[in-house]
Formats: C-alpha cells, structure tokens, sequence
C-alpha cells in the first residue's frame, strides 16, 4: 500500500519547438519559509492644476509567486540525480535559441500541491544555498552538500484573462490562486 505522504511538487518545464513535449522535474523536497504569492496593481498618477492630491489611472497587473524548498540526497547514489534535476531547474533562467537563432525564454508549469497545479509561466529566478551546517559527500568527483536550499520566484502566465470577482462572475473564484475549476473556496 503505498503512502501518500507528500504533497505534489514538480516542473514541468515546456519545450520551444514543440509545446506537447518537455522535461519533467520532480523533487522529493520539504517547503521552507512559506509561499509568498504576491498580487500587485500598477497605476499611473497624475495630478490636476490647483488639486493637491495624486489621482490615478489603473495600468495593469503583476503577479509573483515566491517559494523555497530544501532537497536532500539521501544516500551518496542519489547525488547525481538530484544536481541533475538541480542543473536542468537552474537553466530555466537561461534561453534557448531556434533554429535562426533568435534567442527564447522558457515556459515552465509549476505545482505544488493543489494550491497551483500546472500553472504556465517563467521562472524569474533560481537561488541555490549551501547552508554551513550541510554535510558533504567526501569521494573525489562527487565532493557535494548532501542538501541544499532552494529559492524560486515564478511569474505565473494566467489560462484565463484575469478579472475581478464580482455578483456577476462569482464562479472566477476558484481560479484566481489555485488554477483549478474544482469548487475549493466558498461562493
């Protein structure tokens, strides 16, 4: 019987030439420090003759997803895998090129548990910390940390153009966060 005592973690991270086809990255991590999920307005100010205060015209959106996680190798065998899974994330940040050479950036979909689930996107940055207090592998040609911090910060790319709930599209709520059409938050 197996046990599920994990959440779903992973990267699906798409290829440029053919979207139906990637590689995917899954991690046994544990999260650290949260998930921060930051959803922020832009707007321009202006200011009209004889009036003090600022007035402002609504531009637009951003949205940025932060999360941290640790990844350890739990026996000296798992080291290359798990710096290989580490390399392939880490390049994400990197572009690739087509065939005329025309630099691209990547699309990767992110999960983590069903608070995002395969949602699209571009992975803004990859920070890897090796902690002090890591033990290492000691056998030359694979002298590693045997765990390793992780911090991402995503740029979600949203399935949907993103509007406000209001009394006259209250079903939007549940795919604002989580990415999903199941009915998790209350109506």
């Amino acid at each position: 019987n197996a046990v599920k005592d994990m959440v779903k973690f992973g990267f699906e991270c798409i290829s440029n030439d053919d979207p139906t086809k990637g590689i995917f990255l899954q991690f046994r991590a544990y999260l650290t420090n949260g998930i921060s999920d930051n959803h922020q307005a832009s707007y321009n100010n202006f200011k009209y003759m004889g009036r003090c205060e600022d007035f402002f015209i609504y531009q637009g959106f951003t949205r940025t997803i932060g999360f941290s996680f640790r990844i350890a190798a739990e026996n000296p065998s798992d080291l290359t895998d798990l710096y290989k899974k580490l390399n392939a994330l880490a390049s994400q940040v990197y572009p690739d090129y087509s065939v005329g050479g025309v630099m691209r950036t990547s699309v990767t979909k992110v999960t983590i548990g069903d608070y995002i689930y395969r949602m699209p996107g571009f992975i803004e940055s990859v920070n890897i910390t090796v902690n002090q207090d890591s033990s290492w592998e000691i056998e030359d040609g694979a002298q590693l940390p045997h765990y390793l911090d992780v911090n991402i910060s995503f740029k979600p790319i949203h399935d949907k153009i993103p509007s406000r709930v209001t009394d006259k599209n209250p079903q939007d709520v549940n795919s604002i966060i989580h990415n999903t059409n199941s009915n998790v938050f209350l109506q």
